[in-house]
């Protein structure tokens, strides 16, 4: 493969049109920004209704709405998830190998966590 059409591949998604989600979230999170975080996938969620793009922002949405101790919203994206995930012969983000994680996260959290 020539140099040119290898730097076409490996752009940047944004240069392809594309927001580079769920992974600017994550390092917005990993930078401790988690409200600007959220409202990057809110965004993205509200600009995109296909349901297979929004089951790739849900997952980071959860996680999210953990941390920020918004257990409802969390719990809301997960039912979300689980739904499109139904829909779905093929596993989205592994969430069918690891989908317990979430609703045990969200169950360990009230429990130290009012809600």
């Amino acid at each position: 493969m020539n140099r040119k059409a290898q730097r076409r591949r490996t752009r940047p998604p944004h240069s392809h049109g594309y927001p580079p989600l769920p992974g600017l979230a994550r390092l917005r999170r990993k930078q401790g920004d988690d409200g600007a975080a959220k409202q990057l996938l809110l965004d993205a969620l509200a600009t995109n209704p296909l349901w297979l793009h929004r089951a790739k922002l849900l997952p980071e949405l959860i996680d999210t709405g953990i941390e920020l101790e918004h257990l409802d919203d969390a719990r809301a994206y997960l039912e979300e998830l689980e739904e499109v995930s139904d829909l779905c012969t093929t596993r989205i983000g592994g969430h069918r190998d690891r989908g317990w994680i979430r609703p045990v996260a969200l169950f360990l959290v009230q429990g130290v966590v009012k809600t």
